[in-house]
């Protein structure tokens, strides 16, 4: 059984990971926990209507988890059931940078990844935030 150990809080950019493989782009945040996520019978879902670009990140994550766990994960067209991965647009934004956009936390490819035992949340500011977020998730397995 495929299980993914806790990570908290994420976010994109800066930051030593002693002891752990190198996340890209290196979070500006990392705090882990105790514990693990079992991987198997995992549902993703959107906290709201999602856009292509999101529909486009949990469909990622959806084929790769199910490659590593060997069954089918589902994308819940509802609220999901059992453990679940949460993706979370927090606003809308352009899928491609724009000129002169700024970096940093408060940027529209800026995300934080919460995992625990009973599911993960990764809500980005805009969808690019979501896509960063869900390659944070998949780099971690």
């Amino acid at each position: 059984m495929k299980h993914l150990l806790f990570a908290l809080t994420f976010l994109p950019l800066a930051s030593t990971l002693a002891g752990h493989n190198a996340l890209l782009p290196r979070p500006q945040q990392v705090q882990y926990g105790n514990g693990s996520l079992t991987l198997s019978h995992l549902t993703i879902r959107f906290a709201a209507a999602p856009s292509a670009e999101d529909q486009f990140a949990a469909q990622q994550l959806a084929a790769r988890l199910s490659a590593i766990t060997g069954g089918k994960i589902e994308i819940a067209k509802g609220r999901g059931y059992g453990k679940t991965i949460v993706l979370k647009r927090e606003e809308n934004g352009g899928a491609l940078p724009a000129d002169r956009e700024s970096v940093g936390p408060d940027s529209r490819e800026s995300y934080t990844l919460v995992v625990t035992p009973k599911g993960a949340e990764i809500r980005g500011r805009t969808s690019a935030g979501v896509f960063y977020g869900v390659q944070t998730l998949l780099q971690m397995i």
